[in-house]
């Protein structure tokens, strides 16, 4: 009889069914075994007064030549049982006596409550939202709000400091931008908004690895794995980017136009470096081993890459090795050193240049800043663009 059941549905070796028949007084029972996976054994729980039998269930799903193999076997049951579904196409042809090959599984009216775990996937629950504060202090951002008002007095006349630096064509580096008050402001709008449920996560990809870092979105949501296209696992739309950040980076603009102005002896600087209000706002806390490698930023609009308009970076925190070049190529690339305060735009010629985080520089942010906005160890970034 058994070989009778392997030449009707051909079944091959890595698809072995051993069939235990008994007779209709031991209560029949065929039962399905996989060298790879056996079948565990019923467990009893000695201290249950009732002495109730636990049952586990194992389903097997396989492909094979176009034939679905569905195996399930109920343990510790005397009434389970398995029947055979063969359905024979039209075909001649033996191959296709095959297909449609279905086993599954009969239970009788004491386990027809029992779910399998293809039947009902348990969602593993999402751990809460990442915290870059070690305690929660309360918001004040009248440090941004009194240096805007002071922006505001003074817009004609920008102050260049000696520290900024014309990198290369389109990229401007200016150091300190961002006053202490300013940072410790930011950090607390960001800590606010972070540890709400579209705050900080760690994002990744369908295969399962993780960028090494923390990431929240603003403005529009972005992920390595869709980009900006809608992504299922994000139910809900990203918050706006506060007015204050909008500014600072319109300021920070402002004054890199004055430096290349500057240093060229021209009034061009709009050509080399275009004007860009930002409608994206991607925040990334990178730990002490945290990283990014090369990339270029490419997911923007078509038209926003054409017309070069720039990206505008904060660092706030521990410093970073941050890495730059015309290639993806670590060993070819140019490097600089972006500390807490500092202000990276990069546009124009330079908008797709390869760049990164080599590294991150322990215990390198002031301790004041530390003191003030609780920040744990760590870079606060954030990057402004215009989709």
């Amino acid at each position: 009889m058994l070989n009778s059941i392997h030449r009707s549905f051909h079944l091959t070796s890595r698809h072995q069914i051993v069939l235990r028949l008994c007779s209709p007084s031991a209560s029949r029972t065929i039962m399905s075994s996989s060298p790879h996976s056996p079948i565990p054994k019923t467990h009893r729980n000695l201290g249950c007064k009732n002495r109730r039998r636990r049952r586990a269930s194992r389903f097997l799903h396989e492909e094979s030549n176009g034939t679905t193999f569905e195996v399930g076997a109920g343990i510790g049951s005397p009434t389970s049982m398995v029947h055979f579904d063969s359905t024979n196409p039209s075909s001649s042809s033996k191959s296709s006596q095959s297909q449609n090959l279905k086993i599954r599984k009969v239970r009788n009216h004491r386990n027809s409550g029992f779910k399998s775990r293809d039947q009902s996937p348990q969602r593993i629950k999402d751990p809460p939202p990442f915290d870059i504060c070690s305690s929660v202090l309360e918001r004040n951002d009248t440090s941004i709000k009194d240096w805007i008002l002071a922006d505001e007095t003074n817009r004609e006349t920008v102050e260049v400091s000696n520290k900024h630096k014309v990198i290369r064509p389109g990229m401007v580096l200016l150091k300190d931008f961002l006053t202490p008050d300013i940072q410790v402001d930011i950090v607390k709008t960001c800590r606010e908004l972070g540890v709400k449920p579209t705050g900080f996560y760690q994002p990744g990809y369908s295969v399962g690895s993780k960028l090494h870092l923390q990431m929240m979105c603003l403005g529009r949501n972005w992920d390595p794995q869709t980009k900006y296209r809608k992504n299922t696992d994000i139910d809900s739309k990203a918050p706006e980017i506060p007015v204050t950040f909008n500014v600072l980076v319109e300021k920070a603009i402002r004054e890199a136009h004055a430096l290349i102005d500057r240093e060229s002896g021209t009034e061009d600087a709009e050509r080399i470096l275009p004007v860009m209000s930002p409608d994206i706002c991607i925040v990334n806390f990178y730990s002490e081993t945290g990283r990014l490698g090369l990339h270029q930023d490419r997911d923007e609009s078509e038209e926003s890459i054409a017309r070069g308009l720039p990206i505008v970076s904060f660092s706030i925190g521990d410093s970073a090795e941050f890495l730059y070049g015309e290639k993806r190529d670590v060993e070819e690339a140019q490097g600089v050193i972006l500390e807490s305060g500092d202000v990276l735009i990069f546009g124009g010629e330079s908008r797709m240049i390869f760049h990164g985080v080599k590294s991150i520089i322990p215990n390198s942010a002031p301790m004041s800043l530390l003191n003030e906005s609780k920040l744990r160890t760590g870079r606060l970034n954030l990057t402004f663009r215009h989709f």
